[in-house]
């Protein structure tokens, strides 16, 4: 069983809970700009297969893709970012946050988080409820 230390090797104390919300809030955006296309991509792909007429050739990603630059610029690979944005950004937040807490948490008085303390504030931090009763 592997052990991982709340401490680092130097003595620093680990991050604020600003930073794990500013550290984890940023990789839910840079989720959503480099995922995103390729949503549009499959979702556009999805309903082009409703309304194609019977018999005609379906179009593939790469194609699809090419056909929503070409109608409406690269900026429409990312046509409902934004409510895509407003819903995972806190999201990933928050779980980063909170994963950080109980893994700070369960660690032992010597800073040390084993893998078992590791795989209980994972899913503490999933599941919200532990520690409120639930």
């Amino acid at each position: 069983m592997s052990a991982k230390s709340v401490k680092s090797e130097n003595g620093k104390k680990p991050a604020s809970a600003a930073t794990n919300l500013i550290a984890g809030g940023g990789a839910g955006m840079m989720e959503a700009l480099v995922c995103h296309p390729l949503d549009t991509i499959k979702v556009r792909m999805q309903l082009s297969r409703r309304a194609r007429a019977p018999g005609a050739k379906a179009r593939g990603f790469y194609q699809t893709g090419k056909d929503i630059v070409k109608r409406e610029t690269a900026f429409g690979l990312y046509k409902g970012l934004g409510a895509v944005l407003s819903g995972i950004v806190p999201k990933m937040a928050i779980r980063f946050t909170s994963y950080e807490w109980y893994k700070q948490a369960l660690a032992n008085e010597d800073g040390v988080v084993s893998s078992r303390a590791t795989f209980l504030g994972k899913s503490c931090q999933d599941s919200n409820s532990c520690g409120n009763g639930n």
